[in-house]
């Protein structure tokens, strides 16, 4: 059975991957909550939360980015063809 010290569970707890995904659920409850109350605030909700999930594709499209210059370098230009009768 793996131990994890305290210090390892804190670092994991905030790092700066976790900090968005709690943040952007945070705001989305926000947003949620708010439907009913004034404007102005459930809308920063919902712009914040936005924000946060553009920043979470992001992060998750970092990971593959190899599948993605493949894609660009030879699925586009594959799919134009085809496309076009070519």
């Amino acid at each position: 059975m793996l131990r994890f010290s305290l210090a390892q569970k804190w670092k994991y707890l905030f790092s700066f991957y976790n900090v968005i995904v709690w943040s952007l659920m945070a705001t989305t409850v926000g947003f949620i909550a708010t439907m009913e109350k004034d404007c102005v605030v459930h809308w920063r909700f919902g712009w914040i939360a936005m924000f946060l999930a553009w920043i979470n594709f992001i992060m998750y499209l970092r990971r593959y980015t190899l599948h993605a210059v493949a894609w660009l370098v030879i699925g586009q230009p594959v799919g134009a063809g085809l496309a076009y009768g070519l």
